[in-house]
């Protein structure tokens, strides 16, 4: 594991594996028994890159409170500045909102590559605790969804639609900070309430990220 947030310190982005990847708590963000609480606009955590080479796995237990604007629920995805890594994000243009996996191999716009999951029954809206998980692994055959997956509640969900344009064989390192409730840090920050934040250098199978739904779930529903 690279970097884990569990929010049970007041006013702390501590990063429990002492890994030196402490979150820094922006704007109005606040943690309170094991919740960061996120308000919108300007409220994020933000911690030294987490950007790997090839392979990268982030889980996050979420509760929107609101799904008619899109939001981040984390990454290092600076549009604005040609700076993109990866990130992922909860699409509200799309209806049920699904969720996106974005990756960038040199940090534009052109040479990316994005995952939409479906928007099918297992979504329910705002206000309801969920675990997500994305896994990011560039071992796998480019111009392939299976170079991206992503986990709701334990379950790989399928994409509903890929553009692979992109042969991506490594990300592009970014030059800024990893965010935890936003991609860029300026503009689509989350909206609602985040648990467990876990980071790992590796792609995690199908089962490993079941067991951390299953481990962790207790805490939440």
């Amino acid at each position: 594991m690279q970097a884990a947030y569990t929010w049970e310190y007041g006013g702390s982005g501590r990063d429990v594996t002492e890994n030196g990847k402490t979150g820094t708590l922006q704007g109005n963000a606040s943690t309170s028994e094991g919740v960061l609480t996120l308000g919108g606009t300007g409220d994020y955590v933000s911690a030294n890159s987490q950007t790997p080479a090839t392979t990268l796995t982030v889980t996050a237990w979420i509760k929107t409170a609101s799904v008619t604007t899109s939001q981040w629920v984390a990454g290092e995805y600076y549009g604005a500045t040609v700076d993109r890594s990866f990130g992922l994000l909860f699409a509200a243009s799309s209806s049920p909102e699904p969720f996106r996996i974005l990756i960038s191999a040199d940090g534009s716009n052109v040479n990316s590559n994005f995952y939409n999951t479906s928007g099918a029954s297992w979504w329910n809206g705002s206000g309801v605790w969920h675990h997500t998980c994305m896994v990011i692994d560039l071992t796998e055959p480019v111009k392939t969804a299976a170079q991206m997956k992503f986990y709701m509640d334990g379950v790989f969900i399928s994409p509903d639609s890929s553009l692979l344009l992109a042969n991506i064989t490594t990300l592009h390192t970014s030059g800024g900070t990893f965010n935890i409730g936003s991609g860029a840090g300026a503009g689509g920050e989350f909206n609602g309430d985040m648990g467990e934040t876990r980071v790992y250098n590796r792609a995690l199978t199908a089962a490993e990220v079941q067991t951390i739904f299953n481990d962790t779930r207790g805490d939440y529903i």
